[in-house]
């Protein structure tokens, strides 16, 4: 039981974190999602030391294993434009898998070099 409440808790700081992001996004009028200004927040807070890594990371955690939910209504809600895919799906299919593949590349080459940094006795975190 004291887990489950550890990460609710944790799980809570980074909702609030998130809607943090939000908030700053729209009080300094960034052009980026609210949810991005809340995850760069985060990496600072972390960097910084102001927010321990073993404060958010069992619920991070939890929340990375049910990623799989959060995607469910939006792939019910891809289903209801079926036309659009008759008409640019090579397109748009080319658009998914080079934005994967990238994104796959850039955390492969991001966490080979803090691996790297780590070894050589940097502390990052």
């Amino acid at each position: 039981m004291k887990r489950v409440a550890i990460v609710v808790g944790q799980i809570l700081l980074l909702a609030l974190i998130g809607v943090l992001g939000g908030y700053l996004k729209e009080w300094l009028n960034l052009p980026l999602p609210g949810t991005l200004v809340g995850m760069i927040l985060l990496f600072l807070l972390l960097c910084s030391g102001i927010i321990k890594l073993n404060w958010v990371e069992q619920g991070a955690a939890v929340l990375i294993g049910e990623l799989l939910l959060f995607f469910i209504p939006s792939a019910i809600g891809v289903i209801q434009y079926t036309q659009l895919f008759g008409s640019t799906g090579a397109m748009l299919l080319g658009v998914i898998v080079t934005s994967i593949v990238t994104l796959l590349i850039s955390v492969t080459v991001i966490t080979l070099s803090v691996m790297k940094l780590r070894r050589k006795g940097y502390k990052l975190w």
